[in-house]
């Protein structure tokens, strides 16, 4: 299953071979921003670690948590912004995040 997380840099390092494909984009503040496929439990267990964030499902339409929304204000993120808007910003950052690829 393929999710987008915000997550401490050295979390995801330490979960990363768990993923079967996975993306990043460094972020300033020691997060940054991963899109990868892995198997539910794995992502689960991600998920759990301290520092970590899913992003909302790209079609529900939530907004971002305020937490990614400060992290990647230097994107363009905005506070009303979604997954799918956040996800159209990054695209030119890193062409994982592209929606059609999701």
């Amino acid at each position: 299953m393929k999710a987008i997380h915000h997550a401490k840099a050295e979390i995801y390092h330490a979960h990363k071979l768990n993923y079967r494909t996975s993306h990043f984009i460094d972020l300033p503040d020691g997060y940054v921003l991963v899109v990868g496929d892995a198997e539910q439990a794995y992502l689960d267990a991600f998920e759990l670690e301290p520092g970590t964030t899913a992003l909302p499902f790209i079609l529900s339409g939530e907004v971002l948590p305020p937490v990614v929304v400060a992290s990647l204000a230097h994107l363009g993120i905005t506070e009303t912004d979604n997954t799918m808007q956040a996800c159209l910003k990054l695209r030119t950052r890193h062409s994982a995040f592209n929606p059609s690829q999701l």
